[in-house]
Order: C-alpha cells, then sequence, then structure tokens
C-alpha cells in the first residue's frame, strides 16, 4: 500500500471561519466527493437574535443540513470548487 501521506500535509480537509469556529461539523465525504456536513449557526441581521444568547447577535441557531460544497482532488492536495454563502474555508495551500 505504500507509505501514508495525509490530503494538504496535515490531513485537514475544510475549517469553519475564524469568526464562527462551530458553525458547520460532521462532515462527510462523499464517493463524488460532495461534502455533506451539519450546521447549528448562520449568519442573521442582528435585530433577529435573541437577547442574552451566548453568540454573536450576528448568528441564529438552526440545527440543519448545511449547504453541500463539493471538493477537486489534485494529487495530495485539496480544492473547494463551490463555497457557500455562511462560508467554509479551503485549508489546500
Amino acid at each position: 500500500m505504500g507509505p501514508y501521506q495525509p490530503l494538504n500535509d496535515s490531513g485537514l480537509v475544510l475549517s469553519n471561519p475564524v469568526s464562527a469556529p462551530s458553525q458547520c461539523y460532521a462532515w462527510q465525504v462523499m464517493p463524488d466527493l460532495r461534502v455533506i456536513s451539519f450546521i447549528d449557526h448562520v449568519p442573521t441581521a442582528p435585530a433577529t437574535a435573541a437577547a442574552g444568547q451566548d453568540l454573536p447577535a450576528t448568528h441564529a441557531f438552526v440545527g440543519t443540513v448545511a449547504p453541500e460544497v463539493h471538493l477537486r482532488l489534485a494529487g495530495d492536495r485539496t480544492q473547494l470548487c463551490a463555497t457557500p454563502e455562511a462560508g467554509l474555508q479551503s485549508t489546500s495551500a
């Protein structure tokens, strides 16, 4: 089988934006390189956030399936083909 080489040197393919570190989780890459995940918080207008919420007033809890993204592989490097409006970050260099 040969030596193991993690994708993008670290094995990390996607990450949440620094401003929303727990936004999406439970990512699953399908055989066709679609990525399915779950999202708890989405950006909203400040007026719609609940008072006393522990998140910034610019996010609301939704708890649903996140928009799909698609990956492209080039050797041991990955690249996002599409980025949802809510924002994920590719970790490839």
